[in-house]
């Protein structure tokens, strides 16, 4: 039997398709253990309203937190397997059926995931983990995985009780990531196996504990420290540590790092993110200079003309008026001057025969027409990417494109540079 707990707070109008979506299961040897977190709507109605025998309500007296309220519910749990679902995610029907084969087939595995569907609040949907994680990193090299990034959602696990009864709970201190926590301990003593195709849809809701800022400071931080000889052991903690710093700058809580982290992380963490931007820079500086050598020589500007002449005229939109900006459009041949409809560009009042516009106000009618968006901004191509993407669906390419497909296609040493 597996026993499915679902930790829920105020999420009455949701829980009902939560609960549905384990009730309809292919797979019917189950019970549900419901641990309400003190909810103050009407959460306890809906659930009464199922009438199923398998279902089992249990209210804390006092908030617990998701950690604490499955805890709860692994205490009382009667299944030789645990199941965890959230109050606001879906089971693909078929879910425990294919999890609990893959238990039967290989008797020597402990816990077995699969990936998910990740909704975001703003209508975007993702696989997780990425295609791009194939199988073997996902079993095989799982530890390595958990190492560099949390790949495991707790909805898609299903593991042996005896592995909390051995090992240990969710670790309550810990506000988020709970999920990739408890694996990075699991992973050091029992046998992972992995369903690759996604059997949950996970929503994530605007007042979710994903959107609470702060939550990834604290967490992550608390997580390094917890773990430090596993992260050392796989060489990503100094990746990590980088990472945490520049979350901490953003968020303007170096302070609050400094006492997450104590005195020897914390500047370890700021020396490591500074070196990180340096590296970075010297690449952009590189790029930078180089893009500019190759706009200087006629042969290659000739090039991009030649990349441009596919497009009909007043196609294309160029993002940014710095350096680059301007000596690209200089470089253009009368008729392909053509093809440039508008600069999009902070500066309104920099100097252009091209109309200049800002991003913010642009709408669809902006873009009808226009081909292609090309980048010249080259310190700032993907947050521009990002920006672009809330406002058209229109392809983007940089600069760089450009003077790859030119250089590719004119056969010249920009090609090996």
């Amino acid at each position: 039997m597996v026993s499915v707990i679902i930790p829920t707070y105020n999420r009455a109008n949701i829980i009902k398709r939560s609960i549905e979506s384990v009730l309809t299961q292919s797979y019917q040897d189950f019970e549900i253990i419901i641990v309400d977190d003190l909810s103050t709507d009407d959460t306890s109605r809906v659930i009464q309203e199922f009438n199923d025998s398998r279902i089992y309500y249990l209210k804390n007296e006092k908030r617990m937190g998701a950690n604490g309220a499955r805890n709860a519910g692994i205490q009382c749990a009667h299944g030789d397997y645990i199941a965890f679902q959230d109050s606001d995610d879906i089971w693909r029907n078929d879910k425990l059926e294919k999890q609990m084969c893959m238990f039967q087939k290989r008797k020597e595995l402990d816990i077995v995931y699969s990936r998910y569907i990740r909704h975001c609040a703003d209508g975007k949907a993702m696989l997780v983990p990425e295609e791009k994680y194939a199988q073997n990193l996902l079993q095989e090299e799982i530890s390595h995985t958990l190492a560099s990034l949390n790949v495991i959602g707790t909805p898609t696990m299903i593991v042996k009780k005896k592995c909390f009864d051995e090992c240990r709970m969710f670790d309550l201190n810990i506000p988020r990531f709970q999920d990739w926590e408890i694996n990075i301990e699991f992973v050091q003593h029992y046998k992972y196996g992995f369903i690759d195709e996604a059997l949950v849809d996970a929503y994530v809701s605007t007042d979710s504990i994903t959107n609470t800022t702060g939550t990834e400071l604290v967490s992550k931080a608390l997580i390094l420290k917890k773990h430090q000889e596993f992260f050392d052991t796989y060489g990503t903690m100094d990746i990590h540590l980088a990472n945490l710093a520049n979350i901490a700058l953003n968020e303007k809580r170096l302070g609050d790092l400094q006492e997450l982290l104590g005195d020897t992380f914390f500047y370890k963490s700021i020396y490591l993110n500074i070196e990180k931007i340096i590296k970075k820079q010297e690449v952009i500086q590189k790029n930078y200079l180089f893009v500019k050598e190759w706009l200087f020589k006629e042969a290659d500007s000739n090039l991009i003309n030649s990349f441009l002449s596919r497009y009909p005229d007043d196609s294309i939109a160029l993002y940014g008026l710095g350096d680059i900006g301007k000596l690209f459009l200089n470089v253009l041949s009368d008729e392909n001057e053509k093809k440039i409809r508008y600069v999009i560009d902070r500066n309104l009042f920099a100097t252009t025969k091209f109309s200049v516009l800002p991003l913010e106000g642009l709408g669809d009618e902006d873009f009808d027409g226009i081909k292609y968006i090309i980048i010249t901004a080259i310190a700032h191509e993907e947050a521009i990417r990002q920006e672009l993407a809330r406002v058209t669906t229109v392809p983007v390419i940089s600069v760089y494109d450009v003077i790859k497909d030119a250089s590719d296609k004119g056969n010249i040493s920009a090609k090996e540079t």
